[in-house]
């Protein structure tokens, strides 16, 4: 599968990159589209210093909508071609913000894995607990 990998402000280059195969917990998400955040941006302007999680090479782009595609073996809630959308976030479900239902505001937020991203792969996997699947609207 090719990438557009990052590697530092104007560095951006179409790679080779293993297909993604779900593993425990994780979702493979054919992806439809997806956005670009502030920091993907950020990251590609000159002077711009990156943080000291991003100074790996990364893919950007991981605010993502699409269809299942596979599951890991203990994945039973999410058939395959279920519509889901993607949360970046990974919070620790342990602070305040977490217990009140607020975890884009958690105080210990992982950072998302660096090889996570979607911005020219039409698969990829994620988290289950990031993977929400869209609900039918009422007609």
């Amino acid at each position: 599968m090719k990438a557009a990998v990052t590697f530092s402000p104007r560095d951006i280059r179409v790679e080779s990159i293993p297909d993604p195969v779900p593993g425990a917990g994780e979702v493979l998400v054919k992806v439809d589209g997806c956005g670009i955040c502030g920091g993907d941006y950020s990251g590609h302007k000159p002077g711009v210093k990156r943080s000291s999680k991003n100074l790996e090479a990364t893919i950007g782009g991981h605010e993502v909508v699409g269809a299942v595609a596979d599951c890991g073996e203990d994945i039973s809630d999410l058939p395959i071609g279920s519509r889901v959308a993607v949360s970046p976030n990974r919070p620790c479900r342990r602070c305040l913000p977490c217990h009140n239902g607020m975890g884009h505001l958690c105080h210990n937020r992982k950072p998302r894995p660096l090889h996570q991203g979607a911005v020219l792969p039409n698969m990829q996997w994620f988290r289950r607990s990031s993977v929400i699947p869209f609900r039918k609207a009422p007609a």
